[in-house]
């Protein structure tokens, strides 16, 4: 969405696509695919063999996944309200 990929020409912004319409199905769609990437980092990563023996690691996937928290509870502070405002 909103890149176009020519043979010739690489790759080209596509313009009709600047600034999409927002509506109330995107920000679940975002919380949703924020908590896929914060599961799959927890289950994936952060409970690999490697980074549980792994201090340094270990520290910089629960970065990863406090900064995806914290973006999940952005996301969800942005969604409609009781009064139909975001």
């Amino acid at each position: 969405m909103g890149i176009m990929r020519t043979k010739n020409q690489g790759v080209l912004k596509d313009s009709t696509f600047d600034k999409p319409e927002i509506n109330d199905g995107h920000y679940l769609e975002l919380l949703d695919r924020t908590h896929v990437i914060l599961s799959n980092v927890n289950d994936h990563l952060l409970e690999h063999p490697l980074t549980e023996n792994d201090e340094e690691l270990k520290r910089m996937f629960e970065q990863i996944i406090e900064a995806l928290w914290d973006i999940y509870q952005t996301i969800g502070s942005k969604t409609i309200n009781n009064d139909g405002q975001h």
